[in-house]
């Protein structure tokens, strides 16, 4: 599986790029809201994005315009952030997960089996 990862801590990004990889999945980086919209939603089968990045956008606004751009991708947030307003926001911006760091890694692999497997 393709999936991206959007977080602009390098040592959390490499930490979950190994991770992610020993579990067999191929994975990019990036490290703000633009060099995310860069890349070709399209082309993954997943999106894990924090909420707080450099630059003009956070990750609820990268996810608002991926969603206008109609790339029906599953993205999950995957933030330190505990405030309702971030989540409530997150899923009306059009997120379908979100995890609070700090997270298991089992957890973090449940969550990526149940937004990509229908019927898991």
């Amino acid at each position: 599986m393709k999936i991206l990862v959007v977080e602009d801590e390098r040592e959390i990004s490499r930490f979950y790029k190994t991770a992610l990889e020993t579990e067999g999945h191929e994975v990019d980086t990036a490290f703000s809201g633009e060099e995310a919209l860069a890349k070709d939603a399209g082309l993954y089968n997943l999106i894990l994005m924090d909420i707080h990045l450099p630059g003009g956008k956070n990750g609820i606004q990268v996810c608002e315009t991926i969603r206008e751009n109609n790339a029906s991708v599953p993205i999950c947030m995957v933030t330190i952030s505990l405030d309702p307003d971030d989540v409530t926001d997150s899923f009306r911006g059009g997120a379908n997960g979100y995890i609070v760091k700090p997270f298991d890694l089992d957890e973090l692999f449940a969550r990526i089996d149940e937004l990509t497997n229908p019927g898991y």
